[in-house]
C-alpha cells in the first residue's frame, strides 16, 4: 500500500500515521518513483523494521489501520473486524516476496515489485466541511499542507511510465484522500492514461459525488459515492455544504452512462456505482435505511454499502457487523444492500 498525497509526499496510510512523512519528493518529475521512492531508503527501510526486527517503525503503529495483532487475532477499531481483510498480508509472506525480488531481479533487499495498491490523493481541496475530516475539523485546513493541492498532470504520467519501465505489478489504483478527487481538472485525463498504459490495474474513486459527472469516470472500474443520508435532512448532519439532489443525480447520471459507449476512448463505459452510507447518530434508524435501500433501488446502482466508522458522533443503533447483517436479512428491499467498516 503507497499512499502519495496531492504535493508528492508519501505518508503512513492510515489516519493515525498520516502526519508522519516516510519519504517526501516535492517534483515527481525529477525522480524515478519506483527506485526513488517505492524503494527508495526510506520505504526499504520501513518495511525491514516491521517485517524483520519486528518493530514498530513509528509510535502510530500500535494504533495502525493495517496491523492486526496476532496475540488477539483482532483490529484494533473493531474487534470483530475480520482479520482475513483483503488488505492484509501475512508477515511471512510479505518475507518471502521480498527475498524473490532480491534474488531474482537482483534489487537492494527490501525491495518490491508488486504494488498490492496506490491511494493517490489528487486533490487536497474539498468542497465539504464534514466534521470528522481534516476539512471540518480546521478552518483553514491547506495550511496543513505544501502546495501544490492538486496532483500535477506530469507528475501522475511520469509516475505511471516508472511503473511501466521497471515492470511492477500495479493491482490497484485509487483516487481518495484528504480533498475531493473530482475538483482535479485533470482527473479525467489522468484516468484515462493509466487505463491506457495499465490496463489491468483495477481503478477505483470515492467522491462526495457534488461535482458534475464526466463520462471518463467510467472508465474505472468502481464509483464510491459518500451520501450519508436518504434525505437533505440526514444527509447534512455530515456532509456540510453538501446537496443531497445533486449527489444522487451524480449516481443516477453515472448509472445512464454506463449503458453508452464513448467511442473516442475505446473503452465499454461500465462501472459499479456504489452508494457508501456512512452511519452516524442521526441517519441510522430503520425508516431511513430502508428509504435509501428504496432510492438504491429505483436507481439500479450496483451497490449500497452501509458503513460503520469510528468517527465523531458514530451511530449508536449499529457498533457492530453482526447488527448490520441482522437489519439487512430482516430488511431486505434493494438486493445489493451490504455492510462494512470505515478503514
Amino acid at each position: 500500500m503507497v499512499y502519495v498525497k496531492a504535493n508528492g509526499r508519501v505518508p503512513c496510510w492510515c489516519d493515525t500515521g498520516e502526519t508522519h512523512t516516510i519519504t517526501y519528493k516535492p517534483n515527481f518529475k525529477d525522480v524515478d518513483f519506483i527506485k526513488d521512492i517505492v524503494n527508495g531508503p526510506d520505504m526499504i527501510n520501513m518495511r525491514k523494521r516491521i517485517l524483520l526486527d519486528n518493530k514498530y517503525y513509528i509510535n502510530s503503529c500500535n494504533t495502525c489501520a493495517m496491523i492486526v495483532d496476532e496475540e488477539h487475532n483482532n483490529h484494533f477499531r473493531y474487534e470483530d473486524k475480520p482479520t482475513n481483510d483483503s488488505y492484509y498480508i501475512d508477515a511471512n509472506e510479505a518475507i518471502t516476496a521480498l527475498n524473490k525480488v532480491h534474488k531474482y531481479r537482483g534489487w537492494e533487499y527490501g525491495s518490491i515489485d508488486y504494488i498490492r495498491e496506490i491511494q493517490l490523493e489528487s486533490s487536497f481541496v474539498c468542497s465539504l466541511k464534514c466534521p470528522g475530516c481534516i476539512q471540518g475539523l480546521l478552518e483553514h485546513p491547506l495550511i496543513t499542507e505544501e502546495k501544490p493541492y492538486y496532483f500535477d498532470l506530469s507528475w501522475f504520467k511520469h509516475m505511471i511510465e516508472s511503473i511501466k519501465k521497471h515492470n511492477i505489478l500495479l493491482k490497484k489504483l485509487v483516487f481518495v484522500g484528504k480533498g475531493e478527487p473530482t475538483l482535479n481538472k485533470h482527473l479525467h485525463t489522468m484516468i484515462k492514461y493509466v487505463k491506457l498504459s495499465l490496463p489491468q490495474t483495477f481503478l477505483s474513486m470515492d467522491t462526495n459525488a457534488n461535482q458534475d459527472f464526466k463520462i471518463e469516470y467510467l472508465m474505472m472500474n468502481n464509483i464510491n459515492c459518500s451520501i450519508d443520508g436518504m434525505d437533505n435532512d440526514s444527509y447534512s448532519i455530515y456532509r456540510k455544504g453538501g446537496d443531497f439532489n445533486k449527489a444522487i443525480n451524480f449516481m443516477k447520471e453515472a448509472k445512464k452512462a454506463t449503458h453508452k459507449v464513448d467511442s473516442t476512448m475505446k473503452f465499454n463505459t461500465k462501472s459499479n456505482i456504489t452508494w457508501k452510507y456512512i452511519l452516524f447518530d442521526g441517519n441510522d434508524n430503520i425508516d431511513q435505511l430502508n428509504e435509501a435501500q428504496k432510492i438504491a433501488k429505483s436507481l439500479d446502482i450496483n451497490k449500497l454499502r452501509f458503513i460503520i466508522t469510528n468517527s465523531p458522533s458514530p451511530s449508536k443503533k449499529y457498533t457492530n457487523i453482526g447488527e448490520l447483517i441482522d437489519y439487512i436479512q430482516n430488511n431486505r428491499i434493494f438486493l445489493r444492500t451490504t455492510c462494512g467498516y470505515a478503514t
